[in-house]
């Protein structure tokens, strides 16, 4: 069996160098004959390529390879941008979360505000004009007007009446604007 195999290795050896050396000496070319074979088979033939045609390929893929670079650096920077809008967006969201806490808050105090004010207006309309004016007279224009604007027209027209001629013509100038 060894002594088959030795020679079937010589003989692949000798058929090797024999076409070899009547390829060198151009007396047959094996690659001719080869490429001629692969270019005539119908099913070969158009996997085949020119060489210009290679390299035109082969520098459309390169344009491609960094066309594809460039996508990928584009698509990492808008990656970057959208997670710092995202960190931005949840900045302001958090900020609009405290806002609206504080403005719950501060709504809450306006309407214990309210409701003091509209308390302390019952308890002045429930007195006569000349004292009410004589009490308003050491309050702030602001609270005043507050009351004013709770009372019937009629009451207000006469405290009004009662108070000193001066603050009597601010407080209408205030609640005439």
């Amino acid at each position: 069996m060894k002594k088959a195999l030795i020679i079937f290795f010589v003989f692949l050896v000798f058929c090797g160098v024999t076409l070899t050396l009547l390829d060198v000496f151009g007396i047959w070319s094996i690659t001719g004959t080869v490429r001629e074979a692969l270019e005539t088979h119908p099913r070969i033939e158009p996997f085949l390529m020119a060489a210009e045609d290679r390299a035109e390929f082969e520098e459309e893929i390169i344009g491609l390879q960094n066309k594809l670079a460039g996508t990928k650096a584009d698509k990492e920077e808008l990656e970057r941008i959208n997670r710092s809008l995202e960190d931005l967006i949840e900045r302001y969201q958090e900020r609009i979360d405290e806002l609206e806490l504080s403005l719950g808050e501060r709504l809450e105090e306006i309407e214990e505000r309210d409701e003091r004010v509209r308390q302390v207006a019952r308890i002045y309309s429930q007195m006569k004009p000349g004292e009410a004016a004589e009490v308003l007279n050491g309050l702030d224009d602001d609270l005043v007007i507050e009351m004013f604007l709770r009372w019937e027209d009629r009451f207000a027209a006469r405290v009004l009446a009662e108070m000193d001629s001066e603050r009597s013509a601010r407080l209408t100038r205030i609640l005439s604007e």
